[in-house]
C-alpha cells in the first residue's frame, strides 16, 4: 500500500491521502512503523527526483495537519512523529519541530516524562 501512494505523489491530494492512512493505522493501534518508513522513502525519492517535496506537501497544509492533531490530544507513535519532523525539516518549519520535540513525552505513546522522552 505504501508503494502504490508513495508512486502518486504528485496527486493534489496525497499529503492529506498519506497523513490520513498513517494516522488511521496509528489511531488504530497498528503498527505504523514499516509503513511510515517506506511512506518517508518514497518521500526521499521523490524529493531526489524532482528537487522538492509534492505540491500538495506545502507548509501551510502540513502546519494545519499538525493543528489538528493536537487538537485530538491523543498520543502518536514515534514513527508517526518521525514523518512530522521529516516534513517540518523540509518545510524548514523550527516552530513546530521545536514544539513537538518540547512536548514529545506527551504528544509520543509509551513517555512518562520529558526526561524519559
Amino acid at each position: 500500500m505504501a508503494k502504490y501512494m508513495t508512486n502518486h505523489l504528485d496527486g493534489n491530494n496525497s499529503f492529506h491521502q498519506l497523513s490520513k492512512v498513517i494516522l488511521n493505522l496509528d489511531f488504530g493501534n497498528n503498527s505504523t512503523s514499516k509503513f511510515t518508513t517506506q511512506a518517508i522513502q518514497g518521500l526521499k525519492l521523490h524529493q531526489a527526483a524532482k528537487k522538492s517535496l509534492p505540491k500538495s506537501y506545502s507548509a501551510n497544509n502540513i502546519r494545519k495537519f499538525y493543528l489538528q492533531l493536537k487538537d485530538l490530544n491523543k498520543p502518536i507513535s514515534e514513527s508517526t512523529a518521525e514523518y512530522l519532523l521529516y516534513l517540518f525539516k523540509n518545510q524548514e518549519m523550527l516552530a513546530e519541530s521545536v514544539d513537538l520535540c518540547n512536548n514529545y513525552h506527551t504528544m509520543v505513546r509509551g513517555y512518562a516524562s520529558a526526561e524519559e522522552a
